[in-house]
């Protein structure tokens, strides 16, 4: 063989090797396919899962693994499905491929009632899948909103019993009830507010009761509400309660809607119409008068009520100079705005601090520091708590039982270690030879000697380099196909929307924290909820208030701070700023789940 035939060989068997590797990268893409394909689903849904007589709804039939097949829906009594259609998708994700097939029929209903589609059964390479039975309701057609009808309180009404006679600073129980018109389809927006001045109302949190009544043969949705409003000074105050209302109307079919065979467009143009209302309630008076100036002690500190109190030491016995902590908790029903810490006693032996407030629970907290100055003590004193009881009209005194404690003598303080004297350092200090080892190395033995020189692409080592760089464009390659994919997913385009909204709702809330402004981060946090569960939820953010979410999703956060910044626009709330910092890690926590 001459030497031009040995330099054309190696060339030969690289072609050869990228070949076979080229061969077996496909073979092993399509083995994985067929190893790892997944078994086929089938899934049933409907949207929305109640409506009535007027509306339609968007049955939806799910096949994942099979890009299309031939469906036969059974018959249900009093149910028109018309097809709209069938739509197939293939997917090439993380190496695998995966197809899908979506069906969409309209339904409309006859008669009201409760429905139930019995399981769809399909064959795929002779093993049969079913959906599980789907059941919805449809309710009567809503009735139209007439005009007045917003006017009279044909819709929705308050009740409200007047409060009567009351001291200042007492808890007044009220019950609000608030009556729903069945011909009518409505949502509550925000729950009832105070409309009066000089008197105080809790945010309302607690979830409605609700029930069923009969007015004058019309059929009412009865929901109650019970809270208590506290007065501040004397006098007679007339009071009202608004509430804001969305009333829904089915709109009169348009004809675009008969245009389009998607449910999409027919929804869009055939949307309820919201109308909404904003009810009050008559006007009633409250009479508040001054508490007595008979039998009030002098440490009184303005709570009235019915009050328990409970005192605990942290410690049963304790040294002289040795601080003991007190926890003292007030518990009962009243006002606790005007509860103070129970007052301990003057005595020379005993050293007391001045008491501060601990947050816990529905009770009010409190922890004080006392130091006990003398040996001799066997207990701690008792102490006393004023409050003025409305329903006896008079002044009460609670005076806690005495606590055991044993102090001992003073402990005198350790001597002080005699300091050990620390070690002089010296510094080492390097030869010059060591510090500058063979900078500049001299070689007096020459290295080895090669008889020949081969040609680089007749190295093993340079094959082998050569094949990696090849099978690392083939990976580049796949890696970008996957990430142009990726990056044109709608639900990651959403997920990291929703991402960039929540860093820049929490950069504002922040701010507004450090600004302590509850108006600016009730009305930051309202809209990024908004934006947040719009985008979840595949709504418009308008949409999207408490009453949405209450029916939607479990985000009891969400619907409390909606509720709150639906209450701040007309002034009656507002947040301390650890509600503020409270508020704010719920929605980080939220936002990044």
């Amino acid at each position: 063989m001459s030497q031009k035939d040995r330099a054309v060989t190696p060339l030969k068997k690289n072609g050869n090797s990228m070949k076979y590797i080229t061969y077996t990268v496909f073979i092993l893409l399509l083995f994985s396919q067929v190893c790892f394909a997944q078994n086929p689903t089938i899934e049933m849904s409907i949207s929305p899962r109640e409506f009535n007589l007027q509306e339609q709804a968007v049955l939806t039939i799910r096949i994942e693994g099979q890009q299309s097949i031939n469906l036969s829906l059974p018959e249900v009594a009093g149910l028109t499905l018309q097809n709209r259609g069938t739509s197939t998708s293939v997917n090439f994700i993380n190496g695998a491929f995966s197809a899908s097939s979506s069906t969409s029929y309209t339904v409309k209903a006859s008669q009201e009632g409760s429905y139930t589609i019995p399981p769809i059964r399909i064959e795929i390479s002779g093993k049969e899948y079913s959906t599980r039975p789907l059941q919805f309701r449809v309710h009567p057609a809503q009735r139209q909103i007439e005009k007045g009808a917003t006017e009279s309180g044909e819709i929705a009404f308050f009740k409200i019993e007047s409060p009567g006679r009351h001291y200042v600073g007492e808890s007044v129980p009220l019950s609000i009830d608030v009556f729903f018109n069945g011909d009518y389809r409505s949502k509550i927006d925000y729950t009832p507010q105070l409309i009066g001045e000089g008197l105080l109302m809790p945010p309302i949190k607690e979830k409605p009761e609700q029930s069923q009544v009969n007015l004058n043969g019309k059929n009412y949705t009865r929901v109650h509400w019970q809270t208590n409003i506290t007065g501040i000074r004397a006098g007679t105050y007339p009071i009202r309660f608004k509430m804001g209302l969305s009333v829904y109307s089915q709109q009169r079919q348009s004809p675009l809607a008969n245009n389009f065979k998607d449910p999409f467009f027919n929804s869009f143009f055939n949307n309820n119409r919201r109308v909404p209302l904003e009810i009050s309630s008559d006007e009633i008076a409250l009479s508040l008068i001054e508490l007595p100036l008979k039998g009030r002690p002098e440490k009184f500190s303005g709570a009235v009520g019915i009050f328990k109190v409970e005192v605990r030491a942290d410690a049963a016995i304790a040294d002289i100079g040795q601080p003991v902590t007190l926890s003292a908790t007030i518990s009962g029903r009243g006002n606790f705005d005007g509860v103070m810490a129970p007052v301990f006693p003057q005595t020379e032996a005993w050293k007391a601090y001045s008491p501060t407030p601990v947050q816990g629970g529905g009770n009010k907290n409190f922890n004080q520091v006392i130091v006990p100055e003398d040996v001799s003590i066997k207990e701690i004193p008792s102490l006393s708590f004023n409050y003025f009881d409305p329903e006896k009209r008079r002044y009460e005194q609670i005076k806690t039982a005495a606590i055991p404690i044993t102090i001992k003598g003073s402990a005198e303080a350790p001597a002080p270690e005699a300091a050990v004297p620390m070690p002089e350092v010296v510094p080492k200090v390097l030869s010059p030879e060591k510090r500058f080892p063979n900078l500049l190395p001299q070689y007096e033995v020459s290295g080895g000697f090669h008889e020949k020189i081969a040609p680089l692409f007749m190295n093993r080592w340079i094959e082998a380099t050569f094949i990696c760089l090849v099978l690392l464009v083939f990976i580049l390659a796949i890696l970008r196909l996957y990430l142009y994919i990726r990056n044109k997913n709608p639900q990651r385009e959403r997920r990291t929307l929703r991402k960039k909204l929540a860093r820049r709702a929490l950069a504002e809330l922040e701010e507004a924290l450090q600004g302590d402004d509850p108006s600016a981060f009730l009305r930051i946090s309202q809209k990024a909820i908004q934006q947040h569960c719009a985008l979840l939820l595949d709504l418009d953010p308008a949409t999207i208030t408490a009453s949405t979410l209450r029916e939607k999703t479990e985000g009891r956060t969400y619907i409390e701070i909606l509720e709150r910044a639906d209450r701040a626009r007309y002034g009656a709330e507002s947040l301390s700023a650890q509600e503020m910092k409270v508020y704010l890690s719920t929605l980080e926590k939220e936002f990044y789940l």
